[in-house]
């Protein structure tokens, strides 16, 4: 995404949602093994979901470093943090898991990995929070419909947005945005519509999330804090959104 025009105007559009991100309420138990009792308190002395979260990614960040094979952790980080029971703790999933690693590594991932990038992303967003964040239903909506709508508006400027592409989106379990579908938005709302390929979405996400993030909160914090303000505008400030455009939807 090479357009300059188009990233500063996106930057913009994020920048006005800035402070959001502390709406964040996703709760979790921290009686888990791999944390001590006075990382715990740590957690639960802060006072919004939001901060807990973020100390429990710095701590798990800061203590496994770049590890795909603690399979425990993996697995906690996915079914009881995520809240994702159907990848369940086998073989087959610990085999993907080390798969996904190396397909990190190697810059593209197969389209069987992309199938439940919603469960791996989570790892690697918890154990390599500087480059990689989640890829999910809710994050890829509200980045997808603000990746729409900047490019219409350019469009009328006479910009040539040729080259600006949108994310293949996770199945979803939240109502709200299950009532507007995104895909259906956008080819019916988007000239030239495109897609990063299944191979390609999670690198290419992750990467324009880590340089979106500097320009809003920059250098020093993760990446992750982007990611958790587009899961919590997604359902209610996106879903307005798109209610009050009366935008093409047949």
């Amino acid at each position: 995404m090479e357009n300059q025009q188009f990233l500063d105007s996106l930057i913009s559009k994020l920048k006005s949602y800035k402070g959001k991100e502390k709406n964040y309420a996703w709760k979790f138990d921290t009686n888990i093994a791999y944390l001590t009792e006075d990382e715990k308190t740590i957690i639960e002395n802060e006072q919004t979901e939001f901060a807990k979260v973020m100390q429990l990614r710095a701590i798990i960040a800061k203590k496994f470093s770049g590890c795909y094979d603690n399979f425990d952790l993996d697995f906690w980080i996915i079914n009881k943090w995520g809240g994702i029971r159907a990848f369940k703790d086998n073989q087959k999933n610990e085999n993907k898991i080390l798969n996904f690693k190396s397909c990190l590594n190697n810059g593209s991932l197969t389209k069987d990995l992309f199938k439940t990038i919603s469960s791996l992303s989570k790892i690697s967003s918890f154990v390599e929070p500087t480059k990689y964040v989640i890829y999910d239903a809710r994050v890829t909506y509200a980045l997808n419909w603000l990746l729409l709508t900047t490019k219409n508006d350019l469009l009328k400027t006479g910009n040539d947005l040729s080259n600006i592409r949108f994310f293949q989106m996770p199945k979803g379990r939240n109502t709200k945005i299950n009532a507007y579908d995104m895909n259906k938005i956008i080819h019916l709302n988007s000239h030239n519509c495109q897609f990063y390929t299944k191979e390609e979405a999670y690198l290419e996400f992750c990467k324009l999330i880590c340089l979106l993030s500097k320009e809003v909160y920059g250098d020093d914090e993760y990446p992750c804090i982007l990611e958790m303000l587009l899961f919590t505008i997604s359902i209610e400030e996106i879903v307005n959104e798109i209610k009050d455009a009366h935008i093409n939807l047949d």
